[in-house]
Formats: C-alpha cells, sequence, structure tokens
C-alpha cells in the first residue's frame, strides 16, 4: 500500500531483537528519510522485541531528523514469560510517534477496525485523510467495541486466549525437543514461530512435499528483502488456529521429510 500511495520503501536490518536502530543514520537515501514503520512489541516473523535502549534511540533519532517513527503495536497482547515493554508512544515526549494497532488478532480480521494515536501536531492532516476515507467502519460496530473495551470483556478475552496461545506454543516446543535437526525461533510472543532447518535444506522441495500431506508452511525467504549469506533455511508456522493434534501432525510430517 505504500508503495501505491508513492512512498519509497527503504528496507533496515534486523537481527534477533528486531530493527537495528544504528543503521538508520548509514542509509545511502535521498531525500532523506522522513518516516520509520517498526513493530517494537514483535518483529515478524522472527519474533523479536525491541530493547528499551532501542526504543529510546530510535525515538532520540526521529528528534535529531525530525522523522515520523509508526508504531504497529503488532502482536503486543500476546507475550509469554516476559514482562511488555513500554510502547513508543508512551516514551515520546516530543510527538514524534504514531501509534496504530487493530483488533485482528485479539478478536476477528473480519471486524476491519483499527485505532490510531497520533501527536496533536498531526491532528489536521489526519482529519482530512479521515475525511477523504469516509466512514470505513460501520457506527454500529464501532459503538459496540466502545461498549465491549469499557466493560473490561476484551481484557478477560484477551487473558483467556493468551493462556490458551501460550499451551500451544509450549506444546509446539516440546514437540521439537526430539527433533535436533529442526530448531524453534522466535517463541516470546505472537501466533506464530519460526523452525530453522538443517543448513542443506531444499526448503522450495520441503514446502511442495508438505503441502502434499496437507501441511501448508511458509518460507522465510519470503519476507526478506533480498538475501544474505546469514539467512539460513528457515519455515514459518503458525498456530494461532492450530488443535494441539494439528501440531503433533504438522511435527511430525516436518520431522520425517527433513531426514
Amino acid at each position: 500500500m505504500l508503495t501505491r500511495l508513492g512512498c519509497q520503501p527503504v528496507p533496515v536490518p534486523v537481527d534477533e531483537d528486531g530493527l537495528l536502530v544504528d543503521r538508520l543514520a548509514a542509509l545511502p537515501v535521498a531525500p532523506p528519510l522522513v518516516l520509520v514503520l517498526v513493530t517494537p512489541s514483535h518483529q515478524y516473523p522472527l519474533g523479536g522485541c525491541l530493547p528499551i535502549a532501542r526504543r529510546l534511540a530510535l525515538l532520540d533519532w526521529a528528534g535529531r531528523h525530525d522523522a515520523v517513527v509508526v508504531e504497529d503495536d503488532y502482536d503486543s497482547e500476546f507475550r509469554y514469560g516476559v514482562a511488555p515493554l513500554p510502547a513508543l508512544a508512551d516514551l515520546d515526549l516530543t510527538g514524534h510517534v504514531i501509534h496504530v494497532g487493530t483488533f485482528s488478532k485479539a478478536l476477528s480480521p473480519w471486524l476491519r477496525t483499527g485505532y490510531l494515536l497520533a501527536p496533536p501536531r498531526l491532528r489536521p492532516e489526519l482529519l482530512a485523510t479521515r475525511t477523504d476515507l469516509g466512514s470505513v467502519v460501520s457506527g454500529l460496530d464501532q459503538r459496540a467495541l466502545a461498549r465491549y473495551l469499557t466493560s473490561g470483556a476484551l481484557r478477560r478475552h484477551v487473558a483467556r486466549t493468551r493462556r490458551d496461545y501460550a499451551h500451544r506454543r509450549q506444546h509446539l516446543a516440546r514437540l521439537l525437543v526430539g527433533q535436533p535437526a529442526l530448531r524453534l525461533h522466535g517463541t516470546r510472543g505472537g501466533l506464530h514461530s519460526v523452525i530453522c532447518l538443517p543448513p542443506d535444506t531444499d526448503v522450495t522441495a520441503l514446502l511442495t512435499a508438505c503441502a502434499q500431506h496437507g501441511l501448508l508452511l511458509a518460507d522465510l525467504r519470503d519476507y526478506a528483502v533480498g538475501s544474505g549469506p546469514d539467512l539460513q533455511p528457515a519455515v514459518v508456522i503458525g498456530y494461532g488456529a492450530a488443535t494441539l493434534t494439528d501440531l503433533d501432525r504438522a511435527i511430525t510430517t516436518l520431522a520425517r521429510l527433513t531426514h
């Protein structure tokens, strides 16, 4: 969508903790960057959570360059075994962060409802855009969702589903304990994980074979911009809609086909 609107995306490297903020200053781009889109709660698909030091460094960079940071609050509801970090919007003291999110994971993607928190200085432009777009979400849906939020029901629902997803995540990890050729990565949050494969794996052939057995996985390379020597063979597996039996069958199939 950003490309269709005339933006020129510039990829920034990530590691297991997410965006490498120090690489922003070294990017050879012209004109200078004016906006950074980041998912600090859960980088997809590797699962990194941006450390507090990098969050502060990103805000410092944005302030010095008068750039906007769009904080996509992706998967912030589903963190397992680690305490949540403050959002960039909570740490922002200079009005450079736009905080956006949706209810697609917490409730359903069918709602097509999201939210946006922005600094006051951007209010005129946002209102103008909102007027141009019209009412994209039914007023009835908005009122029902507002009631659901204020009643505390959403908070209770998220707590229940978080326990359920954590159980599936633990089950997935247990299944891979006895599979030395498969290594689980990115399990601190979200509804998916990355499974690293043996170095000589033909991932394309493996995914074709998996599909023939009813197992649909994604190639980690499909989420990369370009390719690097350190991008090892890996697949992305989702467990948001999977049962424990589904996970048993998936790992059994994957382990058999990688041997």
